[in-house]
């Protein structure tokens, strides 16, 4: 693990995690270095930078979605986003404005954590935040 003054800064979230919260971490003021503008919340293509502007408050929310977190059961079941089947003929590069899908195929994913497992990979990224606000 990389270590930077006792702070680890290879944190990983797994992808799942980051937009079941997506919506709240749109507060958090951020920078894009690829676009090279500031914006508010994450850049799902790219890297994001949470610089001073953004540490405090995404320090906040992140000790809040702890919190929240530890009220939950050992086990974490959340639920995913949607998927299909698209119908066997159909093209997905067509140019058509239209598709089919397998009757029945739309399902939505079930995401299984163990609690303890994902309150430790929050924590670490408070952390880090934590050493940017001081």
């Amino acid at each position: 693990m990389n270590v930077i003054n006792k702070v680890p800064y290879d944190v990983s979230i797994h992808d799942y995690l980051i937009l079941y919260f997506y919506d709240f971490l749109q507060w958090i003021p951020t920078y894009n270095p690829s676009m090279e503008i500031r914006q508010m919340g994450l850049n799902l293509y790219g890297v994001t930078v949470i610089d001073i502007d953004g540490a405090q408050q995404a320090y906040d929310l992140f000790v809040h979605i702890v919190d929240i977190l530890k009220l939950s059961p050992e086990t974490l079941k959340l639920n995913g986003g949607y998927f299909y089947q698209l119908a066997d003929d159909e093209d997905p590069f067509s140019e058509s404005k239209e598709c089919r899908i397998v009757r029945n195929s739309l399902k939505q994913e079930k995401l299984i954590y163990q609690r303890d497992d994902i309150i430790d990979q929050f924590k670490k990224i408070v952390e880090c935040f934590k050493k940017v606000i001081d």
